[in-house]
């Protein structure tokens, strides 16, 4: 998961919540002032502050039968794009409905 800035500085608050556990959670481009939780393993909720052009973001694992919900607030106008081909999709939502699972 990525998070870019658009215009200016730009902070995004949420998290995702699953039915199993998260595995190989990395902090991508996280610095001192945005946090990451993975407490329990099975939710990873994030603060990134973000300015361009600049991105903060998170790699994970998670088995292809898991549930995970997915949320996320930012600024209006906020777009969430999702899967290769970068489908725009309304938050909140199930991310294994479009991560391509299998494929």
């Amino acid at each position: 998961m990525l998070a870019l800035a658009g215009a200016g500085f730009t902070v995004f608050s949420g998290g995702m919540s699953a039915d199993q556990d998260f595995t190989n959670v990395s902090p991508v481009s996280v610095e001192s002032s945005d946090t990451l939780d993975n407490t329990p393993a099975s939710t990873l909720d994030f603060l990134l502050r973000v300015a361009p052009p600049w991105f903060d973001g998170v790699d994970f694992t998670i088995p292809c039968s898991a549930t995970v919900n997915f949320d996320v607030t930012g600024p209006a106008g906020t777009q969430v794009y999702v899967g290769a081909s970068r489908s725009v999709v309304a938050v909140p939502f199930n991310l294994t409905d479009y991560a391509g699972c299998g494929s």
